[in-house]
């Protein structure tokens, strides 16, 4: 038996009341007098109350028993042989291709049929569940719909139906699910890739159509016409009017709005100051000016504002500092050439082979994991973002070789990794997007919805980019950063796929325990009013009992 609503039960409280009625009677005691108007006024009322009696088992007191247990359950509304009440689940699909022209008046339409107690869920890569039909805004690629129908055939339980809406009849849906597809087969182009290098931007354009399609591609001011031919890209060239800007890229309007439009943000200039302690004679042997010289985007920084460091002492502690140290000592030097053990793998070593490399290197190991080797010797091990070089450079032809600005420019890419901001700003729809914080306060980000979004992590905080558009990270009320999500997904721009149609659920969803309770709370109020009845009646008949008893015999 399930109960429809509980809180019904409450009214049990009147089995108490009931029982408190029959146990407190008012006690009167009956004198028969000839006439009234002989007695004192105050004394023909009498002063006895209500006082507690012996309970007497009584027709009335079992029938109101009963009548109040049956109220309760009607109230309670008792449904027999089902286990869950009925609901109805609409599972919208949030896919890209579902805020094609005209698609969302044909579902608000087909929504408005359903009742207003209805539970509407999106799908997605994180299922969703929305306040109501003006939450939805699809825009994702295309991903797996089954979790989303899995958990609102749980939602909706055995009695429930579970209404999936669409675009497209899927192959592969719970046998629980009916699918109503409101799709149409429509022509689309859509921005492929895009990407800015020495002053100019490259766009790639593809259309999905049975026959050519038109259409104006505008690059910040400048606008070209393409014609696009059914599945051929088109790759265009166009100068760079800001390399440093950002940059708008759009198509004509068409049937699908979101692979029309693209905001290209410049790339964060991430360059890494760099200081070095070492002595004239360890400079010049390293050649540490002219190794510097061949890495990109760094900067020769005073000491306090170095994020790495070269030199032989130990630099002062700052957070996120690297150093690469000189770690020799004053004792002898032993010799070695290749071949060397090198750790792989280890982005720090990527591409460097120490081939034709003669190291001179001390005697005593330094701390850390072991990066290079020669036999039991340990050449250069990494301690967090210490790095020990046991390296005489005035003895060694390290320095001479390739793999020694190689190895720097490694370095520096470790260091710039963990430089705060972004690494990457504009990032594809279904991807991450990646902020690194120089202190641990609570940063957050503001997609195209509005939503703040609280970033979870470490020195590095990610998010998932759900939405295509513009989203800012903020601490507070401060801009820290900002991320360009892109739509880019030829599954979802493909509209002559779409189709329109409905499909029936596999297996029907057993009998609704609303269709039950309405039959069983008739019943019950049919035995509650039969209750009534007949204490009505018991009452009725012994007040007349009584009526008799007192009335005076003939005379």
């Amino acid at each position: 038996m399930t109960l429809l609503a509980p809180t019904g039960l409450w009214a049990l409280l009147a089995i108490p009341v009931v029982l408190a009625l029959h146990l407190l009677r008012r006690h009167v005691t009956e004198r028969r007098v000839a006439a009234l108007f002989l007695f004192d006024p105050g004394r023909v009322a009498s002063p006895e109350g209500p006082r507690r009696t012996r309970l007497l088992r009584t027709p009335s007191l079992w029938l109101e028993l009963a009548a109040a247990l049956l109220f309760a359950l009607w109230l309670a509304q008792p449904a027999f042989g089902v286990t869950d009440p009925q609901g109805v689940v609409i599972v919208l699909d949030d896919s890209a291709s579902m805020a094609a022209a005209g698609m969302r008046a044909r579902i608000e339409k087909a929504c408005d049929a359903w009742p207003a107690t209805a539970v509407f869920l999106a799908t997605g890569m994180q299922p969703r569940r929305l306040a109501s039909i003006d939450d939805w805004q699809p825009g994702q690629p295309a991903h797996d719909v089954v979790p989303a129908l899995a958990l609102a055939a749980e939602w909706a339980g055995p009695a429930g139906r579970v209404v999936f809406l669409t675009d497209r009849i899927p192959q592969h849906v719970p046998p629980r699910c009916e699918v109503n597809a409101f799709g149409q087969p429509a022509s689309n182009a859509a921005l492929t890739d895009a990407r800015r290098s020495e002053g100019h931007v490259f766009v790639s354009v593809r259309a999905w159509a049975s026959a050519p399609v038109r259409t104006t591609l505008t690059v910040g001011r400048e606008s070209r016409t393409l014609t696009l031919a059914p599945g051929r890209v088109v790759r265009v060239r166009l100068p760079d009017p800001a390399p440093d800007r950002s940059l708008s890229l759009r198509l004509s309007d068409d049937a699908l709005k979101l692979d029309n439009e693209w905001t290209l943000l410049p790339d964060p200039t991430r360059s890494v100051g760099v200081a070095h302690t070492l002595s004239k004679a360890d400079a010049e042997a390293l050649r540490i000016d002219a190794a510097l010289h061949a890495v990109e985007n760094i900067a020769v920084r005073p000491l306090p504002q170095a994020r790495l460091v070269v030199g032989r002492a130990p630099a002062r502690p700052v957070p996120g500092r690297w150093e690469l140290r000189l770690a020799t000592g004053d004792g002898p030097r032993d010799f070695f050439v290749a071949p060397f053990l090198l750790a792989r793998p280890e982005s720090l070593l990527d591409g460097v082979t120490l081939q034709g490399v003669a190291w001179a290197a001390g005697r005593t190991n330094p701390p850390g994991e072991p990066l290079v080797q020669a036999g039991q010797r340990v050449l250069l091990s990494r301690q967090g973002r210490r790095l020990h070089l046991n390296l005489d450079p005035a003895q060694s032809t390290l320095a001479a070789s390739s793999d020694w600005p190689i190895f720097l420019a490694n370095v520096v890419d470790h260091v710039r990794a963990d430089l705060p901001g972004t690494v990457a700003r504009n990032v594809l729809v279904g991807g991450t997007l990646r902020y690194r914080r120089d202190i641990r306060a609570p940063v957050h980000v503001i997609g195209p919805d509005g939503r703040r979004r609280e970033g979870y992590g470490g020195a590095e905080v990610s998010w998932s980019a759900i939405a295509p558009g513009r989203w800012r990270v903020v601490r507070g009320d401060k801009d820290l950063a900002e991320f360009s999500v892109l739509f880019l997904d030829p599954r979802e721009s493909d509209l002559t796929r779409a189709a329109s149609g409905e499909r029936d659920a596999a297996t029907a969803p057993r009998p609704s325990a609303h269709a039950s309770a309405a039959g069983e709370r008739f019943w019950l109020a049919l035995v509650l009013l039969a209750c009534v009845c007949a204490d009505w009646w018991w009452l009725g008949r012994s007040a007349r009992t009584r009526t008799r008893r007192r009335a005076p015999g003939p005379a």
